[in-house]
C-alpha cells in the first residue's frame, strides 16, 4: 500500500458525513502509510456539513426543557399552544449550535490530518473572457457579454462561487435561448432591451443553480431575495434547471416585461423625453420642432398608449406657458383615434391627466 498515492477530488460532493470521509483517510494515512491527496472546495464542505445536521439540530431545538434568553414574551404558559413559527425555531437552532462550532470542528479535523494545504485559485476573468470569445453566440451578444463582465465577475466573487465549469454552463445555455429568439415575435425597438434582460437572468438562474443558493434566513433578506427571483423569467429558470424550454412562456414573459418597463425603453433622444427634460433650455423654435415630432410619432402610432401620459406632460407645460393649445389638442385627438383603433390598449399610466372630452369608453 506504501507505494500507492490516493487521490480523493471533489470530496465537497460526497454524500458521507465529513467525519467518515475523513476516519476512512486517517486509516490509510497512518496506519498503511498511503500517501493521500485530497481534492475540495472547503467552504463547500462547511455548508453541506451545517445543512445536513440541520433536521437533528431542529428536533433538539423544540424541546421545550430548554431555558432560551429573551423569551419571556414567546414562551409564557397561556402560550405554550401558539404554534411555533419558523422564525422561532430558526432562532433557537442558532443558540444551540452556532455556525462557528461546524467552523472549529472542521479545522480541529483539517489539522489533525492534512499536512500541507495548496491553495489554488484560477485567474477566472481573463479565462472567462475568452470563453465568450470563442462561444458560437453572435457578435452583439459577445460585446454585451464582455461589457459586463466585470459584473459577473463580483457576483460570483461574492458568493464565493468562481467556478469556470459553471459559467461555461450559462455560456452553452444562453447561446441555445438566444438561437430560439428568431421564433418569438420581439418589436425592434425593444430587441436589446429584451436581449439584456435575457442574458442577466440566465446568468443569475445558471449561477443560483449551479452554486445551490439557498433562501436566506433573515425574513427581511428572505422578502428581498423572493422579489429578485420573481422578477427574473420563469422560463429560463425552468430551461437552466431542467433543460426544458417553453418558448410559448417565454414570449409572455417577454411581452410582460415590455408592456411593464415600456415607458423606461423609449430612447433617450425621443423628442417627447428631450423636450420634457430640456425645454427650459431651449428656444421656442427649438421646442415647437420637438411639439412636431411629437405629433409626427403619434400619427405613426409610435408610442404605445401607456406611455400617452408622460408624452402629454410635456405639452401641458408648455401650453401653460403660452404655447399654441391647438399643439395639445392635436396630440389628444391622435391618442384618442389610437386607442379607438388598439385592439388590446393598455391604461396609460398614473400620470395621465383626464380630459373631459375624451370619451369613457376610450378611459
Amino acid at each position: 500500500m506504501t507505494s500507492y498515492i490516493f487521490i480523493f477530488d471533489d470530496i465537497e460532493r460526497c454524500d458521507c458525513s465529513l467525519n467518515e470521509i475523513l476516519g476512512f483517510i486517517n486509516g490509510l494515512v497512518e496506519h498503511e502509510g498511503v500517501k493521500v491527496i485530497l481534492v475540495a472546495n472547503e467552504k463547500e464542505i462547511q455548508i453541506k456539513e451545517e445543512i445536513d445536521r440541520k433536521e437533528l439540530q431542529y428536533l433538539v431545538a423544540l424541546n421545550e426543557e430548554i431555558e432560551y434568553p429573551n423569551v419571556e414574551d414567546i414562551w409564557r404558559d397561556e402560550n405554550r399552544k401558539v404554534p411555533l413559527t419558523a422564525e422561532e425555531l430558526e432562532r433557537r437552532r442558532k443558540i444551540l449550535f452556532p455556525k462557528n462550532l461546524v467552523d472549529d470542528e472542521f479545522k480541529k479535523i483539517r489539522e489533525k490530518l492534512i499536512g500541507i494545504t495548496l491553495r489554488f485559485q484560477p485567474d477566472a476573468k481573463p479565462i472567462c473572457s475568452e470563453m465568450i470569445r470563442t462561444s458560437p453566440i453572435s457578435d452583439e451578444i459577445k460585446e454585451t457579454l464582455l461589457k459586463n463582465l466585470d459584473s459577473y465577475y463580483a457576483t460570483m466573487q461574492n458568493m464565493n462561487h468562481l467556478n469556470l465549469r459553471t459559467f461555461q454552463f450559462f455560456l452553452s445555455k444562453l447561446n441555445n435561448i438566444i438561437s430560439s429568439l428568431s421564433s418569438l415575435t420581439i418589436p425592434f425597438e425593444y430587441a436589446e432591451a429584451v436581449e439584456y434582460k435575457i442574458v442577466s437572468d440566465c446568468f443569475s438562474s445558471a449561477v443560483d443553480f449551479k452554486a445551490n443558493v439557498q433562501p436566506p434566513e433573515d425574513r427581511i433578506a428572505r422578502i428581498t431575495f423572493e422579489l429578485l427571483q420573481e422578477k427574473r423569467s420563469k422560463a429560463i429558470k425552468q430551461y437552466i434547471e431542467t433543460g426544458e424550454l417553453k418558448i410559448e412562456k417565454l414570449q409572455e414573459e417577454i411581452n410582460r416585461f415590455i408592456d411593464e418597463n415600456v415607458i423606461d425603453l423609449i430612447p433617450a433622444d425621443d423628442p417627447y423625453k428631450m423636450l420634457q427634460k430640456e425645454y427650459y433650455l431651449h428656444s421656442q423654435s427649438w421646442c415647437e420642432e420637438r411639439i412636431t415630432e411629437i405629433l409626427d410619432n403619434l400619427k405613426g402610432n409610435v408610442y404605445p398608449t401607456i406611455a400617452y401620459g408622460e408624452v402629454l406632460r410635456p405639452l401641458l407645460i408648455l401650453e401653460s406657458m403660452g404655447f399654441d393649445k391647438r399643439s395639445l389638442d392635436d396630440a389628444k385627438q391622435l391618442m384618442i383615434a389610437n386607442i379607438e383603433k388598439a385592439d388590446h390598449p393598455q391604461a396609460p399610466n398614473d400620470h395621465l391627466v383626464v380630459f373631459e372630452d375624451i370619451p369613457d369608453r376610450v378611459l
